[in-house]
């Protein structure tokens, strides 16, 4: 990809790009702000990984369910589940993604960061291709019955933020440690929200737990 400046790249260079080349890759579709093929390759990801996820399910839930469930299983309605749980993944999916790319592109320009919402969301979307393959070879040990899934998971999950990272640090110009910095300045708010609503709850809560020996009669003293 190193004439990748003087030419446009077609989706499969860019599906292929995103394994081998990754920071190239996610810097063309960032400065191009492919969009539209970003939302298309996030889609198809969406939709596969949910077919995959309910095709399977039965399969795993039979080779895990006791024989006195056997008629439940004959009954249960593995089809209508597919139909229901098919829009929620893909829809469900979609807004996350929307949401973190508005989220980390306003982070990054308080951080000072040079790149636009759409690049950066444009790329983003390519981070998910990684998961097509984990799927794949997830699908193929279940066939051969090795147990991997935490594995699978696991390797998915790290090889993704990666690529969100570095999606990140190629869309508006970080350095690799300030891209990892903006990227997880939401996770570390998050925390922070959800400890001052837990210290509050325990602070208003506190003198009520105090007063409940004088209030009810028999109760031991809590502190």
């Amino acid at each position: 990809m190193n004439d990748e400046q003087s030419r446009d790249l077609s989706l499969v260079d860019l599906l292929y790009g995103v394994i081998v080349q990754p920071s190239r890759t996610l810097r063309y579709v960032a400065q191009k702000k492919l969009y539209f093929r970003a939302f298309g390759t996030y889609l198809g990801v969406q939709l596969f990984n949910s077919l995959m996820t309910v095709a399977s399910f039965e399969d795993q839930y039979r080779r895990v369910a006791p024989p006195w469930q056997e008629t439940f299983l004959n009954e249960f309605p593995f089809q209508q589940l597919l139909l229901f749980w098919i829009p929620v993944a893909v829809i469900g999916s979609l807004v996350i993604w929307f949401i973190m790319a508005g989220v980390l592109h306003l982070i990054a320009e308080f951080s000072g960061g040079i790149g636009s919402g759409i690049g950066l969301f444009a790329a983003l979307g390519f981070t998910t291709v990684p998961n097509v393959l984990l799927t794949v070879v997830d699908f193929i040990l279940r066939l051969l019955q090795i147990p991997a899934d935490f594995f699978i998971r696991m390797a998915g999950f790290v090889w993704i933020v990666v690529l969100q990272v570095l999606a990140l640090r190629e869309s508006h110009q970080f350095s690799t440690g300030k891209a990892i910095l903006v990227f997880i300045t939401p996770l570390v708010v998050m925390i922070g929200i959800f400890m001052a609503l837990g210290v509050a709850f325990i602070g208003t809560i506190l003198p009520f737990l105090k007063t409940l020996p004088q209030t009810l009669p028999g109760v031991p003293p809590l502190f």
